[in-house]
């Protein structure tokens, strides 16, 4: 409901914007002969099909939902160009440099941030915000065999018990070698899984939330 309710609002902001300056492009198509936008702006709210007073008041609502709701255009990408798409937690690294997230390299205040930002991550998949993926870790296939153990959904209930490893977050090259075990315990074949991806559409809406 509440990802209905942000695309919805996102697209009544869109609306009303465009319905604005069709209006505006009317008037002007209507009125060329003015010299001033203070006429035009006089001859608009004399229009006789809709009060001013709405239209004003439409006008506040659509400003109001696109720059304090900026998420609900965020959710119109992503319904219709992101939805299938996935993104690895490794490339999600870059991306949240973008926001202001400093998770690249291997000092202490890089790996603190890394857990945040690994923390928030978790939280946001429990709240059913984020989809994860991963490979069922069964056996240890080289990366050139990973399709052997194909991407699959994980539940939000499992992030729940298990932890995305923040070291290996921070440390390793390879999306590969990426895992969601057990805390503090080395991956256990047949309940951890391994490279690790998010929905692309969805972790973006949810970084442009949480820029730093």
């Amino acid at each position: 409901m509440k990802k209905i309710m942000e695309t919805l609002f996102g697209m009544l902001g869109i609306g009303i914007f465009v319905q604005f300056g069709l209006r505006v492009l009317d008037w002007f198509g209507r009125y060329q002969d003015l010299t001033s936008l203070t006429q035009l702006w006089q001859g608009w709210i004399k229009e006789p099909t809709i009060p001013s007073w709405i239209w004003l008041m439409f006008i506040f609502m659509g400003t109001l939902l696109l720059v304090n709701n900026f998420w609900g255009i965020k959710s119109i990408w992503a319904i219709f160009f992101e939805s299938n798409k996935r993104i690895s937690i490794l490339t999600a690294k870059t991306e949240a440099s973008k926001y202001g997230w400093n998770l690249w390299g291997t000092t202490t205040a890089n790996q603190n941030e890394a857990f945040d930002f690994i923390n928030a991550l978790k939280q946001a998949a429990v709240d059913g915000d984020i989809k994860f993926f991963g490979r069922k870790y069964i056996y240890d296939f080289p990366e050139a065999g990973k399709g052997q153990e194909p991407l699959i959904e994980i539940s939000p209930k499992y992030l729940q018990q298990y932890f995305i490893d923040c070291l290996d977050f921070s440390r390793v090259s390879t999306n590969y070698n990426i895992f969601i075990k057990e805390f503090n315990k080395p991956a256990e074949k047949g309940t951890s899984y391994r490279d690790i991806y998010m929905n692309s559409g969805e972790f973006i809406k949810w970084l442009a939330k949480n820029k730093k």
